[in-house]
């Protein structure tokens, strides 16, 4: 039986263990070799993802509920379980059911008795309001602007950090280029007195 070293793990293995690939045998194993760690690291990311995403569902009353399944959020209003797996506003619902139609991108519903119409929307409580396109968004707690994360401030500074890098990198470089040239002249000309 012929054996191999992987050059990654370094353990002695029969060749049958080692990746080949247009008949020529690899000097990785089969767990060692770059592609198939490739294909490894993909398939946990995949499993990973799918396991997040499946845990979202569940935690915002994902595929474990059944169509029409009421969700209250910490805010009060809301959410209802539709048929394409989406999760509306129950007061939204109600005035597209009041309009005979879905809502306008610049249609915004309002609440009249926001505290009790949240719980149980009725079309009493319900104003629609047109916006212009034109106009900026007004800010609410929907959609105010957060303060930039620490990771975002983390990777901000990681990057300030490598382009200082690259500057005293250029810098070193520059320098190295003057003693070697100074070093010329001086083994160039005689300098004694």
């Amino acid at each position: 039986m012929t054996t191999r070293r992987c050059i990654d793990c370094r353990e002695v293995k029969p060749v049958e263990a080692f990746y080949v690939y247009n008949g020529s045998v690899s000097p990785y194993c089969y767990p060692c070799h770059p592609y198939v760690k490739s294909l490894v690291a993909q398939a946990c990311n995949n499993y990973l993802r799918a396991l997040l995403t499946g845990l979202l569902e569940v935690a915002m009353g994902g595929e474990t509920r059944p169509v029409g399944y009421e969700h209250t959020m910490k805010n009060g209003f809301i959410k209802v379980k539709q048929h394409d797996g989406s999760w509306p506003l129950k007061h939204h619902l109600v005035a597209e059911q009041m309009l005979g139609r879905k809502l306008a991108p610049n249609e915004r519903v309002q609440l009249k008795n926001s505290k009790e119409s949240r719980r149980d929307p009725k079309p009493e409580d319900i104003t629609i309001v047109v916006v212009d396109p034109d106009k900026p968004p007004k800010q609410h707690a929907g959609n105010m602007s957060h303060p930039p994360s620490k990771k975002s401030q983390m990777q901000k500074e990681i990057d300030r950090l490598h382009d200082l890098l690259g500057e005293s990198q250029d810098q070193i470089e520059d320098l190295k280029q003057e003693i070697l040239r100074l070093q010329e002249l001086v083994s160039s000309k005689d300098l004694t007195p």
